[in-house]
């Protein structure tokens, strides 16, 4: 059977493929199931989207995309969406086949056909993987989260496109998280 590619919003999402996906996210952060579900209740809301990946009904990766606002140049007036890219995951013994790798690129069309950026905060050490994928790093103090102190890592930004010389990165981008 090949890999298949499925995506869902939260509220489309049933209980079973969501213990599923917290399950595989215990894996790789060390949070108990009980704070995991917890999370995923307290972070994704109804309209985040999911992209799952599966073989013959096995998780092998996982990307959400939470959709939030944010405004530019201090004017509240001109909310805009964005895709606050989240929770990259490929279970162990599928690394290395290309499945991160897909699961982005499944994002960057997501983003293109809405014609939003996206966001991701990410260490260094992977850094490079999203940088060859078409991200671009963005400079913190261009950045200002207002309702979530969780983005301390690098942070990139992507768009089909993308320029700094558009006028949205002229002035600094206050993004919510929560809202």
């Amino acid at each position: 059977m090949k890999d298949r590619l499925k995506i869902y919003s939260t509220k489309n999402l049933h209980q079973n493929l969501i213990n599923k996906i917290i399950k595989l996210k215990s894996t790789h952060w060390k949070n108990n199931l009980s704070n995991q579900k917890k999370w995923f209740k307290k972070k994704l809301f109804k309209n985040d989207i999911h992209i799952i990946l599966e073989n013959k009904k096995i998780l092998i990766g996982y990307v959400a995309l939470r959709k939030r606002i944010f405004y530019y140049d201090n004017n509240v007036k001109y909310l805009n969406q964005i895709l606050l890219f989240d929770t990259l995951i490929v279970r162990k013994q599928y690394r290395g086949n290309g499945y991160a790798e897909k699961l982005v690129k499944k994002t960057a069309k997501i983003s293109d056909k809405l014609k939003t950026l996206m966001i991701l905060s990410c260490k260094k050490e992977v850094l490079d993987f999203y940088i060859k994928l078409g991200w671009k790093k963005i400079y913190k103090k261009k950045l200002k989260i207002l309702d979530d102190k969780s983005l301390n890592n690098f942070i990139l930004i992507y768009k089909k496109n993308l320029n700094f010389k558009d006028k949205i990165f002229k002035k600094k981008i206050n993004l919510y998280l929560n809202k």
